[in-house]
């Protein structure tokens, strides 16, 4: 079953590295005291996230649904929008939001002529 779930991409001419750590959620829990399956750091680029196991089950929906957010996290970080990277609950919308467009599109249109010179449309529509 194929997931959208990455390896690695860039964003901005970096490379954001995504790593599997099956031991996330019980780390985070000690130290944070919260449940915690994916996090973005900032100081390194990269998302590490809490993998499907036996002793962890989740879906493949819920699984890239946290990368998504965390994903959220990295393109505001990004922007320089740190205050919308801290909104836990807009990054969290907008991963799914993400997340449902990537997985709900159809179809695409084809046969598209795409122009890298405009100068010979605009001559040839008067403009």
């Amino acid at each position: 079953m194929s997931s959208l779930v990455p390896r690695s991409y860039k964003s901005f001419n970096k490379t954001i590295k995504v790593h599997l750590d099956p031991l996330m959620d019980k780390k985070s829990r000690e130290q944070q005291k919260e449940w915690n399956t994916g996090i973005f750091m900032r100081h390194t680029d990269e998302i590490e996230l809490q993998p499907p196991t036996r002793k962890f089950a989740m879906t493949k929906e819920e699984f890239e649904v946290t990368f998504f957010h965390e994903f959220t996290h990295q393109l505001f970080y990004a922007a320089g929008r740190n205050d919308l990277c801290d909104d836990e609950a807009l990054v969290t919308v907008i991963g799914t939001l993400l997340l449902q467009y990537l997985t709900s599109k159809k179809g695409s249109f084809t046969n598209l002529h795409y122009y890298t010179d405009y100068e010979p449309y605009y001559k040839e529509e008067g403009i």
